[in-house]
């Protein structure tokens, strides 16, 4: 059974310009509500009080919910699942106070992931982002004071006209704060979002590969380990649940618009928030076949500096790695590493992993 548990708060303060999740504007009834059907389907998944090795509440903003609201579904995790290694919360600068903080350390949240995302006030302003880069000192200041040892900082790269000198101020900032870990994520534009309505352009693939191999290099001279495309933690700091979803494990996920894994399903929650307020909780349901599996495995596991487990893959698919996708290795084999024990992608061709992972799914 899964050991771990997703929790989707859709209320935000503010709509980023790069956000496509489910989200609605901050606003106390519907808040109230949502929380109350949050927990009726927790209570609602055959979930053992002490088996959840790992907690996320994502979002959305988390830290949207104020004091009461925030007691009002810690409290109930607190007091179910007491056993839970990992408990994150994400949080913005501008609405984490230090009365939040101190309820969150309260109730067992022992990892903060932060929504910094630049320091520059024009990338702020491209992003949607309302808080101010002094916002993220005094939160800094405070976590550390209230006794939060496990903080992440999320970063974001490549939008519009940024310059080097921008990354680099990122960079040093994120180095500076001396957290345990730290994510780069390259800009995406999706569909139904601000960037995407407004027409906004990628940067060219070039400058994006130099900005990417600048931030490795320097985080890597500062002892953070480069787990992840996009992740780096300083040593046993590496994040046990987002590990969950990049080994293909299972999950239980709960709330508007999530997606959870259990046995050979993956289920969405319905995406009407008026839906799930009256406690319709509709569902799409996908089963996995055989090969719906190995194509999620490859795909994950690629992400990882880690990549492939040979000896995993044989146990999961009765198959042998290497025989099965020969080709598309032979093809690969100046990006990839290759040991008795794992196949992955060499680190300075991660960025692109998208194209080289393609390959694995049209060998046959």
């Amino acid at each position: 059974m899964p050991e771990s548990l997703y929790i989707h708060i859709p209320f935000c303060n503010s709509i980023c310009t790069y956000c496509d999740f489910a989200k609605v504007y901050y606003d106390l009834f519907s808040r109230k509500r949502y929380l109350s059907v949050l927990i009726e389907e927790i209570k609602s998944l055959s979930i053992e009080d002490r088996s959840l090795k790992t907690i996320y509440i994502g979002g959305g903003t988390p830290s949207s919910l104020d004091d009461e609201e925030l007691k009002m579904l810690l409290s109930y995790l607190h007091e179910r699942f007491d056993n839970v290694e990992e408990f994150s919360f994400e949080c913005n600068p501008e609405s984490l106070t230090r009365e939040k903080m101190s309820i969150l350390k309260k109730y067992g949240v022992n990892r903060i992931s932060l929504g910094v995302q630049t320091t520059s006030k024009r990338g702020l302003k491209i992003l949607g982002r309302k808080h101010k880069v002094k916002d993220v000192k005094r939160c800094l200041k405070d976590l550390k004071e209230v006794g939060f040892d496990n903080i992440n900082l999320d970063f974001i790269f490549g939008y519009r006209n940024e310059s080097y000198l921008n990354l680099l101020n990122d960079i040093h900032f994120a180095i500076n704060a001396e957290v345990s870990h730290l994510s780069f994520y390259s800009l995406i534009i999706e569909d139904n979002t601000i960037l995407k309505i407004n027409n906004e352009k990628y940067l060219s693939d070039e400058r994006l590969s130099k900005m990417y191999s600048l931030i490795n290099r320097k985080l890597k001279k500062a002892s953070f380990n480069h787990y992840e495309i996009s992740n780096y933690a300083k040593k046993g700091k590496e994040s046990k649940h987002n590990l969950k979803y990049w080994k293909d494990e299972t999950y239980y996920a709960v709330g508007v618009s999530s997606s959870c894994y259990v046995a050979d399903y993956r289920e969405k929650n319905t995406s009407s928030i008026t839906s799930y307020l009256n406690g319709v909780i509709t569902k799409e349901v996908d089963k996995l076949t055989s090969e719906d599996k190995k194509e999620e495995f490859i795909m994950l596991s690629f992400r990882l500096k880690e990549g492939v487990d040979l000896k995993r893959y044989s146990e999961l698919f009765s198959t042998s790695f290497l025989e099965e996708k020969k080709k598309a290795i032979e093809k690969n084999r100046e990006f990839l590493n290759i040991s008795f024990n794992n196949i992955s992608i060499k680190e300075e061709y991660m960025f692109i992993s998208d194209s080289i992972v393609s390959d694995f799914f049209d060998d046959n």
